[in-house]
């Protein structure tokens, strides 16, 4: 879907004045919509979440709890996928860093064709950076079923969403797939017919003989290694086995490891509704936000380094 031709702005700002002249320059087009004005910076990351703005307006002399610079800081690290603009004074020069967050930089006095322009690069820009670095296809597999997959597939896709990446779940087994049940789709609607795969391994010899195979024949036809990331699912109840006994027969230290909450799946799988948003605050659920939060960063990286 093509972007819409209108911006959705939130301010951050706790200049009363500035905001005003701000808000007076906006009144007089109809490009950009100004969704909120925020006065502390430590409301902005709850906004941009619940918001979703299309560009963040801060200005770096913010003061308070959260001062600007910080505040720019949080929305790069979180990757929150929204480009943010520093609003600054020929005192305190500033320049454009969309790597460290600054995707645009505005200066004091501005007029509103400054701030309209200023608007429509940084988003222009960003949306161009992150179609090349954040289009991805992530696949859940397991070479043995009752592992977890669709469950951890179903609550990872959510996961993914409320970092602010639109996510496309997919569910591969054509015949026995379990995410329409939990998804709450009725019976007469439509399916697609197929799904690339990754692997998630369980801590059970079986598993471990299965993921091992798969592994040799990734590697006889040339999927790389570094594509692959082994997640441990029911971490905490390995059934026995040495976990260094599943480091060496993979040959790497798994990079993932969500625990187990019997509990909280049955009763949000039965409800359709995923447990990171059920319980957010469950182990179970931080495990998966951290992992979603943990493979989008690889794969900017490697994106990143792909186009060095």
């Amino acid at each position: 879907m093509p972007p819409s031709d209108e911006t959705r702005l939130l301010i951050v700002e706790d200049v009363p004045q500035v905001a005003q002249y701000i808000r007076g320059l906006l009144n007089a087009q109809s490009r950009v919509k100004l969704i909120d004005v925020l006065s502390e910076g430590g409301k902005a990351i709850a906004a941009i979440q619940e918001l979703r703005p299309d560009v963040v307006l801060v200005d770096a002399l913010l003061q308070g709890r959260i001062k600007g610079p910080q505040l720019v800081q949080q929305i790069h690290e979180l990757k929150l996928g929204v480009p943010v603009i520093v609003l600054t004074v020929p005192q305190n020069p500033i320049e454009p860093d969309p790597a460290h967050g600054i995707n645009g930089v505005l200066v004091m006095p501005f007029s509103g064709f400054d701030l309209m322009t200023r608007i429509a690069t940084a988003r222009k820009e960003f949306e161009a950076l992150e179609a090349t670095i954040s289009t991805r296809v992530m696949s859940v597999f397991a070479p043995k079923g009752g592992v977890g997959k669709t469950t951890i597939a179903f609550n990872l896709a959510v996961a993914l969403g409320q970092i602010g990446q639109r996510t496309v779940l997919i569910d591969g087994s054509l015949q026995f797939g379990d995410l329409r049940s939990l998804l709450k789709v009725p019976a007469d609607a439509p399916s697609i017919l197929d799904l690339p795969t990754d692997r998630i391994a369980e801590s059970d010899s079986t598993t471990i003989h299965n993921t091992v195979a798969l592994a040799e024949t990734f590697r006889s036809i040339g999927y790389p290694a570094s594509k692959v990331r082994y997640l441990i699912n029911r971490a905490d109840s390995l059934g026995g086995l040495d976990p260094a006994d599943l480091e060496r027969a993979l040959g790497r230290v798994p990079e993932h490891r969500v625990i187990s909450d019997d509990r909280l799946v049955v009763k949000s799988n039965n409800e359709g509704v995923p447990f990171v948003l059920a319980e957010p605050a469950a182990p179970i659920s931080q495990d998966i936000a951290r992992i979603a939060v943990e493979i989008l960063n690889a794969g900017r990286v490697a994106a990143l380094a792909g186009r060095s």
